[in-house]
């Protein structure tokens, strides 16, 4: 009875430790367009709060017809940036996770789905 009672305790708390450690999948949705999911944190960043940080600068420069995607490499990860502004950073957990070799193709990925939704989404002149 103790050893079920204790193995259980055991159990209980290890369940809980790992779902207070798990990351939740977040889906980036730009508008009607679904760009990827981030399932990593970056630093002390959630998944959801790197999810915002997209929406913020999208909402900064959908009002425009112009929407210049870049990259550049900040130390392991690489930065997508709009117009100027920073984005995401794609980190080398987050290739691990999407099966890519590097962040740079990673981030090649996440900038052509951002590039499609903001074409998408962005005001008509």
């Amino acid at each position: 009875m103790l050893r079920r009672t204790l193995a259980g305790m055991v159990l209980g708390v290890g369940l809980i430790c790992g779902v207070a450690n798990a990351q939740e999948r977040v889906i980036v949705m730009i508008g009607s367009s679904r760009c990827f999911a981030i399932r990593q944190a970056d630093g002390k960043l959630t998944p959801q709060q790197r999810a915002d940080g997209i929406q913020d600068t999208f909402i900064k420069h959908l009002g425009g017809s112009k929407g210049v995607f870049t990259t550049r490499p900040a130390g392991k990860k690489v930065n997508i940036y709009l117009n100027g502004d920073y984005v995401i950073a794609a980190t080398p957990q987050d290739a691990t996770v999407e099966k890519q070799k590097t962040p740079a193709k990673l981030a090649a990925l996440w900038k052509a789905s951002l590039l499609r939704a903001f074409n998408e989404t962005k005001a008509t002149k």
